[in-house]
């Protein structure tokens, strides 16, 4: 059963494999490291090297080295072998261009396979991100608007405490101060601690408003523009980095995505076999990720979609701007930027428009 779901996936997104194959096929092509590289320390990777000004060096011993057809990094400045060349030029080492180069030289094919990366990288983070949270807080909301979920004195203290606690880390990322790890490590306390403490505290008398709290987040978040949120937030703080950038992106889609996950949540919950299964007193948890999760699934995997193309569209937005962690590296943003600022070199703007598009309709069409 779970072979045929996995191959069920795969089949209704496959405009999103053709977009990963084409990724790999084009690193095969330009790529400033070997593609593939067997040495007597292991197996190095030659993807998702976007930020390596210049090329860092491989760390094993090589043994067997599959290199690109041209070597070369989007920093890469070559005034030397004549700057600014257009689309399917030579430079004076001889050496073809098939998307030309900008006013410093760099190769533009290089710099929009950069540019692909940091797409297909923050699409995909944010939008599984902002996909199972929304999911999560859909289908709680909508269960315990039905079923109260009671919790004692000292569980609401806790709450409270792990709530404020929460946002404190989350303006910590923002200035970059955290990682991922440390976000494991917190969820993981808040869990332990709230599963101890809910099985051996008694006297449950206070409920826990989920639904009316994700209520009010909705409606105060929602109708506010998310462009306009991120660039008050990028003069704000200055320092944020690339994951305080995800971090945002998937709390400024949490309002939209929980208010659809809900609204579909709150018709499953009242289906019959929901409440066959609370009559024979199953955990509300297990109730929740077993009956009510796969079937909200499909609607989650509409909205993750949509989340995806509109992430790359705001990270093209603000290093466009030279904002944002991503408006120092070589992204599309950064690249339309650079060749609207001279329309002699037309075409360092023109393939990194076509990619946005061209990227933006295959997350949309992969939902399908």
């Amino acid at each position: 059963m779970k072979v045929r779901r996995i191959i069920h996936f795969l089949k209704n997104n496959y405009f999103v494999w053709i977009a990963l194959v084409a990724y790999i096929a084009l690193k095969c092509v330009v790529n400033p490291q070997p593609v593939l590289t067997f040495g007597k320390n292991g197996v190095q990777l030659g993807f998702f090297n976007f930020k390596e000004n210049p090329p860092q060096p491989t760390t094993i011993n090589p043994i067997v080295e599959i290199n690109p057809i041209w070597k070369m990094s989007a920093y890469q400045i070559n005034l030397e072998g004549g700057a600014s060349l257009s689309p399917l030029s030579m430079d004076r080492q001889g050496v073809l261009h098939l998307m030309g180069t900008d006013h410093l030289g760099r190769d533009v094919m290089a710099g929009f396979i950069c540019g692909m990366e940091i797409a297909i990288i923050l699409g995909l983070l944010v939008s599984v991100g902002a996909g199972l949270l929304c999911l999560l807080m859909g289908s709680m909301s909508a269960y315990f608007d039905r079923f109260p979920f009671r919790i004692s004195t000292i569980e609401l203290i806790l709450w409270v405490a792990m709530s404020i606690a929460c946002i404190v880390l989350l303006g910590w990322s923002l200035i970059g101060a955290t990682n991922i790890g440390l976000w494991i490590i917190f969820f993981f306390i808040c869990f332990v601690t709230l599963w101890f403490t809910g099985k051996y505290t008694y006297k449950k008398k206070y409920i826990l408003p989920l639904g009316g709290f994700n209520r009010r987040f909705q409606e105060v978040f929602q109708p506010l523009p998310d462009l306009v949120i991120l660039l008050v937030l990028m003069a704000v703080f200055n320092q944020i980095g690339f994951w305080g950038l995800v971090i945002l992106l998937i709390f400024l889609r949490l309002p939209s995505g929980a208010w659809f996950i809900q609204g579909r949540a709150q018709q499953i919950v009242v289906e019959p076999h929901i409440d066959q299964a609370k009559a024979m007193a199953i955990p509300g948890h297990y109730i929740i990720i077993r009956h009510m999760v796969p079937l909200l699934m499909p609607f989650a995997r509409i909205f993750m979609s949509l989340t995806a193309a509109r992430a790359v569209l705001s990270e093209s937005a603000l290093s466009f701007l030279g904002l944002g962690p991503t408006g120092e590296w070589m992204s599309w943003g950064t690249m339309i930027r650079i060749g609207l600022a001279n329309f002699a070199i037309w075409w360092v703007a023109f393939f990194p428009i076509i990619g946005l598009v061209a990227i933006t309709l295959i997350f949309r069409i992969g939902k399908k």
